[in-house]
């Protein structure tokens, strides 16, 4: 949060898991697959304006809201057993809102086109929570 708001240095951390259908998604071209994320697989550079599909992951996930990107800081490590593969997804924000805006991009809520990763992609869990600064911690065991 920025300085002098409440709780500044906090984030808001959402935590999601997700389980993937490679089989499927593999089935696809290479060429297809870089559209439904919108990137290339090689050296995952983004596509143009021009190339980029609407439907595209990153179409869908790099947006503005009110002229201001509503960029998070993103981590993810794979998750998987015999049966199943996936990821669990790490975002921090600011603005807990961030994260609403852009689930509601993917699932095209906002009138627009569903992200095409989640044909290939499902959400199984999902939790929110308010991560405190370092200095507020400290301030408690004081």
């Amino acid at each position: 949060m920025p300085a002098g708001e409440a709780c500044a240095g906090g984030s808001y951390v959402l935590g999601m898991r997700w389980i993937h259908d490679l089989p499927r998604l593999h089935a696809l071209s290479v060429a297809e697959q870089e559209r439904v994320f919108g990137r290339t697989k090689a050296d995952s550079v983004e596509f143009s304006d021009d190339e980029m599909p609407p439907d595209a992951h990153v179409a869908r996930t790099d947006r503005e809201r009110n002229g201001v990107k509503q960029k998070l800081y993103r981590r993810s490590a794979p998750i998987g057993s015999v049966d199943a593969h996936g990821l669990y997804f790490l975002a921090f924000s600011c603005d807990p809102s961030r994260f609403e805006f852009l689930l509601e991009s993917m699932y095209g809520v906002d009138g627009g086109p569903t992200d095409r990763l989640l044909q290939f992609s499902k959400p199984t869990t999902g939790s929110l929570f308010f991560a405190p600064s370092a200095d507020e911690l400290s301030a408690l065991i004081r």
